[in-house]
C-alpha cells in the first residue's frame, strides 16, 4: 500500500526492481535508444561501404551480418521496444489507471529484452568458446539462400534472442489489452478514450497474433 511505496529503493537497485509503469516506459526509451546507436553505426558502415563502386572497406561476409544486424535491431530491439516506452508511461495516465494491469509482468516483459539483444549481437564480440560463433549473415528477412548456407551457431542465437524479444512483446500486448479493458478510470469511457490508448489496443492486438507466428516459423 502507501507505506510501500514510501520507502523505494532507491539508485541501481530502483532500476532493476522496479515495477512502476514509468519507470519501465524509461527504461524501454533507454534500451531502444541504445539499440538504435548500434543499428546505426551498423547502417553508417554499410552506407560507407556503398560511397563507391569500387570501395573495399569491409569483407563481404561482415556486410550480411551488418545488414542482417541492422535490420533485426531497428525492427525488433528498437521500434517495437521504443513504442512500448511511451505506451508504458502514457497509456495508463491516459485512461486513469494507477498502472499496467500486471507491474510484474511488465517488468518481465522488458527485462527479456537486453539478453535478447545480447543473444541476437553474440556472433560479433569474441567469445573465447570452443566453438566459434560468427555474426548470422542471413539478412534481416531470413529468406533462403543464405538462411541455408549458413549452418553457424551465431544463427541459432539471432533466433533464440527473436524467440525472447517476441515473448517479451506478447507479454506486453497481453498487458496493454487488460489495462485498457480493465483498469480504465469511471469517466473513461470507450467513447471517449483517446486516440492514443485506441492505437496501443490495435497494436497490440497485431502483435498477439503476429509474433507468435514469427516464432512458429523461426523454428
Amino acid at each position: 500500500g502507501a507505506a510501500g511505496h514510501g520507502h523505494k529503493p532507491s539508485g541501481i537497485t530502483r532500476w532493476l526492481t522496479t515495477v512502476d509503469h514509468k519507470d519501465i516506459g524509461i527504461l524501454y526509451g533507454t534500451y531502444g535508444v541504445t539499440a538504435f546507436l548500434w543499428g546505426g553505426v551498423a547502417v553508417l558502415l554499410m552506407r560507407v561501404e556503398l560511397m563507391t563502386p569500387t570501395s573495399n572497406l569491409i569483407q563481404p561476409s561482415l556486410y550480411n551480418a551488418l545488414l542482417t544486424s541492422h535490420g533485426i535491431t531497428m525492427l525488433f530491439l528498437f521500434g517495437t521496444p521504443i513504442i512500448a516506452a511511451f505506451a508504458n508511461y502514457f497509456v495508463p495516465l491516459l485512461i486513469g489507471a494507477d498502472d499496467m494491469a500486471f507491474p510484474r509482468i511488465n517488468a518481465i516483459a522488458f527485462w527479456l529484452l537486453p539478453p535478447g539483444a545480447l543473444l541476437i549481437w553474440a556472433g560479433f564480440f569474441t567469445i573465447p568458446l570452443p566453438i566459434e560463433i560468427g555474426p548470422a549473415e542471413t539478412s534481416w528477412t531470413m529468406y533462403a539462400p543464405l538462411s541455408v548456407e549458413q549452418p553457424n551457431l551465431g544463427v541459432d542465437l539471432m533466433m533464440l534472442g527473436l524467440h525472447l524479444t517476441g515473448v517479451s512483446a506478447t507479454m506486453g500486448a497481453i498487458n496493454f489489452i487488460a489495462t485498457i479493458f480493465t483498469e480504465r478510470g469511471e469517466d473513461v469511457t470507450w467513447a471517449n478514450l483517446d486516440i492514443f490508448s485506441w492505437t496501443i489496443l490495435t497494436q497490440s492486438g497485431l502483435i498477439l497474433f503476429a509474433f507468435p507466428l514469427l516464432g512458429s516459423a523461426l523454428v
